[in-house]
């Protein structure tokens, strides 16, 4: 019997030697460019250099003074999105957002201590570094500091402040609430002194209309030289009547 001989038809041996490690390193490589180095160097910011912050929140609704009850249609618009004190509510989240709050906020804290302290990683300062140190930079850290949203469904408002220390985020978010109840009792009382002004304007008005009739009556009387103007018609009236029923007697006889 003949012995039985195997030849490979395949890629030399060599080629596919050289060929398995290109193959091998080239798609290690894309997956630790795209997914390894980021994972890593999330992983060595997080775990390792950023600083632990803290974030104190808090929920509130706004209500004026002199808001009336809802009818059945505010009823429906608050169904779909639109609530009565949604004005109100916006008013005051822009009040948070602005640089007036910030500046009533520096005159209570020190925001540059409690939002950048230099203890902490440059990266989680409300001030980096490389964006200077003026006011505006301040403002824009804090506005990556502050949430401010509405549920509007509920007309609940959130205010959440973050800080690097839990009594520095409490200590803010508490000050910033009284600022906005500050802005409503500020509108509300506004609003109370334009409804006294409207009235007490309508109120001349009123009486400044009865004065000129006064005048206008008093001016009849003299031209027409009546006393009473009210009795003379009324006598007036009751002189014809009589004539007139003297009429209808005559022709009836």
């Amino acid at each position: 019997m003949a012995d039985t001989k195997l030849t490979y038809l395949g890629a030399p041996e060599e080629a596919a030697r050289s060929a398995a490690p290109s193959q091998v390193r080239r798609l290690p490589l894309g997956f630790l460019i795209t997914v390894g180095l980021p994972t890593l160097v999330g992983a060595l910011y997080y775990g390792v250099i950023a600083s632990p912050r803290y974030v104190s929140e808090s929920h509130f609704v706004v209500r004026s003074a002199g808001s009336a009850q809802p009818s059945g249609l505010g009823l429906a618009l608050q169904g779909v999105g639109l609530s009565a004190g949604l004005n109100d509510a916006f008013a005051v989240h822009e009040y948070l957002n602005s640089r007036d709050s910030l500046k009533a906020l520096q005159t209570r804290f020190d925001l540059k201590s409690m939002l950048s302290p230099p203890n902490v990683d440059w990266f989680s300062r409300a001030r980096p570094p490389w964006e200077g140190q003026s006011e505006e930079a301040l403002y824009k850290g804090f506005q990556r500091k502050l949430t401010v949203g509405y549920d509007a469904t509920s007309g609940i408002s959130t205010l959440r402040v973050e800080a690097f220390n839990a009594k520095d985020a409490k200590a803010i978010n508490t000050a910033m609430l009284d600022g906005g109840e500050a802005l409503v009792n500020r509108l509300n009382e506004r609003s109370a002194a334009n409804a006294v002004r409207d009235a007490q304007r309508s109120y001349e008005q009123a009486r400044a209309e009865v004065a000129a009739s006064h005048q206008a009556l008093t001016a009849l009387r003299n031209s027409a030289q009546f006393i009473d103007p009210r009795a003379a018609v009324a006598e007036t009236t009751e002189v014809v009547s009589g004539l007139l029923v003297t009429i209808a007697q005559l022709r009836a006889g």
